[in-house]
């Protein structure tokens, strides 16, 4: 299943009425999903992960894995909102200047790891290629 594929039904799943509604949300072109090839790059991938951040990018990306974190994880990594409520402006703020800066590195050592993995898989897709050459 190709990344856009992928989102098709990422979008499927979430009950998004269009494509473009997706698009919207995310803040991309009119048209870039269908546009898609192989992959999308790191600025792309944090519109879409900042607006969905229930969205697995290691599944998005590559495949692998479930569509949704795990609802554990998600807990781990977000702030409990009702807690938030109840706080100076101030300190509920700082606490959520301080996930999403968390939140935000993440995304990018993930970018970073699917970028390698995209990398790897292209070698062992020459040394394939090389090896039944000669086979």
């Amino acid at each position: 299943m190709s990344i856009k594929e992928r989102i098709i039904k990422f979008i499927d799943a979430k009950g998004i009425k269009s494509i473009r509604k997706f698009e919207d949300i995310c803040g991309l072109s009119n048209g870039y999903v269908n546009k898609i090839t192989h992959s999308i790059g790191p600025d792309k991938m944090r519109c879409i992960t900042l607006h969905f951040p229930d969205l697995n990018p290691v599944w998005l990306q590559m495949g692998i894995g479930d569509m949704l974190k795990n609802e554990e994880e998600k807990k781990e990594r977000e702030p409990d909102f009702a807690l938030l409520a109840n706080m100076s402006l101030e300190k509920a703020l700082a606490i959520l200047v301080e996930t999403n800066s968390k939140l935000v590195e993440e995304n990018l050592r993930l970018c970073e790891e699917a970028k390698e993995l995209r990398n790897e898989v292209e070698v062992l897709k020459k040394a394939l290629g090389a090896q039944s050459q000669v086979g």
